[in-house]
């Protein structure tokens, strides 16, 4: 039998065309959450893509667009603080100093291999930041929980409002290898999303449990006006 919250997202699907077809995006505040209903795999390099629209004036919350927690390591994969760019594998911290907020639709790509601890940064296509060390020879691990927009402190919750997201996001994917320089920039070219489908997690609305004031939206990146619907 459908939950209240299924009946909500069909309802939204089926009569106001925000379709798992259609590119989708979210509108988050301090109390929206997307967990998404699998886990990731163990992982011993990755790459996540996502689009994403941040006011570049601080609105008091330093925003995690993405957070994977499990049972032994809470910051196990995190992306936070969009306003000073921050990567942490297996509880281990990059502090970019990078601002992701800029008042407008930004591509952002973190790539990770174990064996050399190799991490990059691009933003729209181009590696701004790189470097070696950060958790090598690690594997991250599986079976965790994985959030759009809120930072975990335990697996699937543990959320504080200050370290919520609170923009726009959209396109997440995740690939179970890192990408060459040429596949990132043809992933930023693409405003649609019809190249961002990770191979570990995809960009599927009926594949996350939302909660709170979580605006879902068709994705406006490409410079199209939509009408919104809140799901309560």
């Amino acid at each position: 039998m459908k939950t209240l919250r299924q009946w909500n997202i069909l309802f939204i699907i089926l009569v106001h065309g925000v379709q798992s077809s259609r590119p989708f995006m979210l509108r988050m505040d301090a109390s929206s959450n997307a967990l998404y209903k699998g886990t990731l795999p163990t992982l011993d390099e990755f790459t996540i893509c996502l689009w994403i629209n941040a006011n570049s004036t601080y609105q008091g919350h330093a925003g995690a667009p993405l957070s994977y927690a499990t049972w032994n390591s809470d910051n196990e994969l995190l992306l936070y603080d969009i306003y000073s760019f921050k990567i942490f594998v297996k509880g281990t911290t990059i502090e970019t100093n990078e601002c992701i907020a800029v008042d407008r639709w930004i591509h952002v790509c973190v790539l990770w291999r174990s064996d050399t601890g190799y991490w990059a940064l691009y933003t729209d296509g181009t590696n701004i930041l790189d470097g070696t060390g950060l958790s090598t020879n690690l594997i991250v691990d599986s079976g965790g929980s994985i959030s759009i927009g809120q930072e975990q402190d335990s697996v699937g919750g543990g959320f504080d409002t200050k370290q919520a997201l609170v923009a726009d996001i959209a396109h997440v994917g995740i690939w179970s290898t890192t990408m060459d320089p040429a596949a990132i920039s043809n992933l930023a070219n693409d405003c649609s999303g019809k190249l961002q489908e990770g191979d570990i997690f995809k960009w599927v609305l009926l594949d996350l449990n939302l909660s709170g004031t979580t605006e879902v939206l068709n994705s406006d990146i490409c410079g199209r006006r939509f009408h919104s619907i809140w799901l309560y």
